[in-house]
């Protein structure tokens, strides 16, 4: 597990538009990273989804080729309110996604450290 990478999600994370839950997250394929995204709020107001923001995981993976996706690596990084680490592990929504789209490692935060989750 590649602590910069974390270090890069936890930048992203600092641009993320919840109040509470400030997340980034970084694409990593072949040791290089693919693509950064944050929570942020929707951009249309009528869409019928019940969440009210993207999350960092699908902001991160959205217009990436599926070539990329497949066999790539997320990692997840949740900053609280008070500046200190919090559990980032993904929903079930994402992680369904993340699946779907062939990430097969996703590394994020709790608050003990950094955990790893394998498909």
């Amino acid at each position: 597990m590649k602590t910069n990478f974390f270090k890069l999600a936890k930048k992203a994370s600092l641009s993320g538009e919840h109040f509470q839950h400030r997340i980034g997250a970084v694409l990593i394929k072949k040791n290089k990273v693919v693509s950064i995204g944050f929570n942020r709020q929707k951009t249309h107001p009528k869409s019928p989804s019940p969440f009210k923001y993207l999350h960092a995981e699908i902001d991160c993976i959205l217009g990436v080729d599926s070539d990329t996706l497949m066999d790539s690596e997320l990692y997840v990084y949740r900053q609280t309110r008070n500046n200190t680490l919090g559990l980032s592990k993904p929903c079930k929504h994402c992680l369904w996604m993340l699946q779907l789209a062939g990430i097969k490692k996703i590394h994020h935060t709790s608050e003990e450290g950094y955990t790893t989750y394998v498909f």
